[in-house]
């Protein structure tokens, strides 16, 4: 099982009217503490900013990407420079995934 593994995906920013349906998330190893793959800080970090309760560090290699989910659902582009911790959706990411989490 841990040879395999498959992706995991977390929500680092949900898809919302707020948003213009554009949504970021970030993808790793279901299984990377089993494979005894390093911490992940920086993946860790990012999703700490985005608001998110990390009660389980990432572990190995963690892409991040963005969809929009209207009119319909496509992968979009997402630069490095969206990583910068002054990001208008990093900013913004706390309170939409409190929204999200209330609404829920």
């Amino acid at each position: 099982a841990v040879s395999g593994g498959k992706t995991e995906t977390f929500a680092l920013m949900h898809p919302s009217n707020a948003n213009g349906h554009r949504g970021v998330y970030a993808y790793c190893d279901e299984v990377g503490k089993l494979k005894s793959l390093p911490t992940n800080d920086r993946a860790r970090e990012l999703a700490e900013r985005c608001g998110l309760d990390v009660s389980h560090p990432f572990h190995g290699d963690v892409f991040i990407g963005a969809v929009r989910t209207e009119p319909t659902f496509a992968n979009v582009d997402f630069t490095e420079g969206e990583l910068d911790a002054n990001a208008e959706w990093i900013r913004r990411a706390p309170a939409e995934n409190a929204a999200y989490a209330e609404a829920m």
